[in-house]
């Protein structure tokens, strides 16, 4: 696993320009994965690894160096599989029950707009595998509305951390989601979705709390915030702008 981490710091620190990727591929799999938390051959094998940058699409030393997070997709006939490997000297989370606040802890997130064209999926995950999940709309006033009375039915997740050296772990996070919940898309070689893949980790070094987002009710911690597509704002974004084309293919 420590030369996997050492690998992947390598790729991320290789990649630059002002926009990481223009787009991501989610590649078809005739295996189903087995979502417990360790990522088998099939991931490494198939699907193509993408490294989460800042706001602006960018990698800096403090990510590359701290907290990479490489994310994978894959699709079949019936799931959406997304799988997250990050990298962190703690993990820290303090809620235990289905849609808490997770936005105030450690997450990882994924998005997705529904087919109608005004409402996203929002599905995250703590380090200790408790989800949140809801549907965002804008409404025409240009605020937020979040029902997180919604749960994802057939949702599948895994979480598991490993500790590879002194003073540094490996969250993983596997999640499988229906299809059904975007409904009417029908997957298929070519087909597009837009959606973003981020996440947000707790920091607590007093030289960190300026450079990044304060975290709400968390003894003057700061979010370090990572996304696939960049968000163009430090903070949490819903916004469709923030969102990028995830294309499936054979």
């Amino acid at each position: 696993m420590k030369n996997l981490v050492l690998l992947l710091l390598f790729y991320a620190a290789t990649v630059s320009g002002a926009r990481l990727f223009e787009e991501a591929e989610l590649r078809r799999t005739a295996v189903l994965p087995v979502i417990d938390g360790k990522l088998e051959s099939l991931w490494f094998d198939r699907a193509v690894p993408y490294n989460l940058g800042d706001h602006n699409g960018k990698l800096n030393n403090l990510i590359v160096e701290n907290y990479l997070t490489i994310v994978r997709l894959l699709w079949d006939e019936k799931y959406l599989y997304a799988a997250f490997v990050c990298s962190t000297d703690a993990v820290e989370t303090r809620f235990a029950k289905r849609d808490d606040p997770l936005y105030e802890s450690e997450i990882c997130e994924l998005m997705l707009a529904l087919p109608d064209g005004n409402r996203l999926l929002e599905l995250s995950i703590a380090p200790n595998g408790v989800i949140y999940d809801a549907l965002v709309r804008w409404n025409r006033d240009n605020r937020l509305e979040v029902a997180t009375s919604y749960d994802i039915s057939g949702l599948k997740s895994a979480v598991t951390i490993r500790q590879i050296a002194a003073g540094r772990l490996v969250w993983t996070v596997e999640l499988a989601i229906p299809w059904e919940v975007l409904a009417p898309f029908r997957p298929g070689n070519g087909k597009r979705l837009r959606g973003n893949l981020l996440r947000y980790e707790r920091l607590s070094a007093p030289e960190l709390r300026s450079r990044n987002i304060p975290a709400t009710g968390t003894d003057g911690a700061a979010y370090l915030p990572l996304s696939l597509f960049p968000t163009q704002v430090r903070g949490w974004a819903a916004a469709p702008s923030s969102l990028g084309p995830l294309r499936l293919t054979e």
